[in-house]
């Protein structure tokens, strides 16, 4: 009886430390942030980055701002999209997150995103600037979205030029609430907030998001976020038949602020013609 006295305290340390720990990685898993790089030369997605001089792209998606993404941890994600100093930075849809209007004034999001004013930017509509939610209506996350003063795709396309270097880009409208035309040729990069539309398409190279890349994933358990259109890719680099296909895990929140073993991350792409 003694030594079950003597070893129950130990226990519930060990169980204690156990929970503590667990809550600390929750912690830091939750506000990490990643930079993953990808290089793109002759039409061929490479993560090995090489010296030669190229078209520096930011990919972002996902920022779902509003209850799970303040003011604050915006203005840090921004800014450090910022600091990446890219020729071109690229928005891959769903800047409404949930009670957006309690939250944000359209003032505060055009001011929060002025720091781009200087920089090429463009950007595509994801699910959440069409999906139907309490007290905001489609003209009001059409304002919020207009806020930003990207330029936007909706099935259309748009030519980047620097120096001697030009990029075709195709971005596609959302294809759960709204009608999305896939690209009539052979785009440079094409944009899609949903990626499993990619087995539609010949010989593109495709940007998506919407995944989350699961958010809260648990090792060695297959179970984590898979969202309509997004569950048959859901995370980093995909070589498909003649296709290939990079998917952001976004920079925001859905459902709950919460991330683990799915970081938000930033795309940066070295593309080489």
């Amino acid at each position: 009886m003694i030594l079950a006295s003597t070893k129950l305290p130990l226990l519930i340390s060990l169980i204690c430390l156990f929970v503590i720990a667990c809550i600390v990685i929750l912690i830091i898993e939750t506000y990490k942030i990643k930079i993953v790089s990808y290089e793109i030369k002759q039409g061929k997605v490479s993560k090995q980055i090489s010296d030669e001089k190229g078209l520096n792209i930011v990919f972002f998606s996902d920022i779902h701002i509003g209850k799970h993404l303040k003011k604050k941890q915006l203005d840090k994600r921004l800014k450090m999209l910022l600091d990446q100093n890219a020729d071109l930075y690229v928005f891959g849809g769903d800047l409404i997150g949930k009670n957006i209007n309690k939250y944000y004034s359209i003032d505060d999001v055009s001011k929060a995103f002025s720091i781009f004013k200087d920089k090429t930017c463009i950007a595509i509509y994801g699910n959440h600037e069409y999906k139907i939610e309490k007290g905001i209506d489609s003209k009001l996350k059409d304002d919020y979205f207009k806020a930003m003063n990207f330029e936007v795709l909706n099935n259309t396309s748009y030519l980047f030029k620097k120096d001697d270097l030009q990029l075709e880009i195709y971005g596609m409208n959302d294809y759960i609430y709204h009608e999305a035309k896939l690209p009539d040729k052979q785009y440079d990069l094409v944009i899609c907030h949903e990626a499993d539309i990619i087995d539609k398409m010949d010989n593109q190279i495709m940007l998506s998001g919407h995944t989350h890349g699961g958010q809260i994933k648990i090792p060695l358990i297959p179970l984590y976020y898979k969202p309509i259109n997004g569950k048959k890719y859901f995370k980093g680099y995909y070589q498909t038949l003649n296709n290939q296909l990079i998917i952001s895990n976004g920079l925001g929140f859905e459902f709950m602020k919460i991330r683990f073993n799915a970081p938000a991350d930033i795309i940066k792409i070295k593309y080489i013609k």
